[in-house]
């Protein structure tokens, strides 16, 4: 574990690397401006907590996208229960639950 500021922002992380016993190779984003914070490639797999932005104005972008993300999750959720009520509604079983959230998502009951 050890701390990185984002070489945009300035932003402050702590970075977490866990070992695991299979080959991992991604990359994390700043979640206030997006730019690439950290990269590997080996057998760990790596998050970030957000520790402090170095900017206040950064803070708002942060807890506004914060705030769209759990919008979007919200929204999700409410469409893969309309679908959920759809099949009962048809009488039909669904595959797996997210085959009906997808059918709904992408507007056609047959690609179920």
């Amino acid at each position: 574990m050890y701390e990185k500021r984002c070489g945009n922002c300035q932003t402050l992380y702590r970075i977490i690397e866990q070992k695991v016993s299979f080959r991992d190779s991604d990359f994390l984003q700043c979640k206030i401006c997006g730019s690439e914070l950290h990269r590997w490639n080996g057998a760990v797999v790596c998050r970030a907590e957000l520790v402090e932005t170095a900017k206040s104005s950064s803070n708002e972008v942060y807890q506004e996208t914060e705030a769209e993300e759990r919008l979007e999750l919200l929204e999700d959720t409410a469409i893969a229960r309309e679908a959920e009520e759809e099949y009962e509604r048809l009488g039909l079983e669904e595959t797996t639950p997210y085959s009906g959230y997808r059918a709904k998502r992408l507007g056609s009951e047959s690609s179920v």
